[in-house]
């Protein structure tokens, strides 16, 4: 695989698109978010943007801000993959990268909801607890899950 490269987003309509063309082909089987979707969500303040990228083309991405529930924390608020690059370790990166941005700005906490498992079995509880997370609640359609960063 190419580069990860990671920083504070700045998401303009060239990338949002790219973003959401990442996240159709992603996820064909739900409603993810559209082209403007992505450029709302990664202008948002203090937005945090991972992208993997092999030659050129864009094979995950990480998107992240701060939590509005819980202040002290920072919301992990996409994480995809295109498939023919999963479990090749490309999503767990996007997420070390996430929690070490997280720890530099100081967040106590990292959360995210899930489903809890992918369209094609992927126990996504699991896969986010080898990372640390924890179950934070279990809501009627996902998994509220949390990384506690506090010392």
């Amino acid at each position: 695989m190419g580069e990860i490269r990671c920083g504070t987003a700045r998401v303009d309509e060239a990338l949002a698109r790219r973003l959401a063309a990442l996240d159709r082909e992603a996820f064909p089987a739900r409603l993810g978010y559209d082209a403007e979707e992505y450029l709302r969500r990664g202008r948002a303040e203090g937005a945090w943007l991972a992208l993997a990228e092999d030659e050129g083309r864009l094979v995950g991405l990480c998107l992240a801000a701060r939590d509005l529930e819980e202040p002290r924390a920072l919301f992990l608020d996409v994480l995809a993959t295109l498939p023919g690059w999963r479990r090749r370790g490309v999503a767990a990166r996007l997420v070390e990268m996430c929690v070490a941005h997280a720890r530099r700005e100081g967040h106590r906490m990292v959360r995210l909801t899930c489903e809890p498992r992918t369209e094609e079995g992927v126990d996504l509880v699991e896969v986010y607890r080898r990372l640390g997370f924890r179950v934070a609640a279990v809501e009627p359609d996902h998994v509220v899950m949390a990384l506690d960063l506090t010392p």
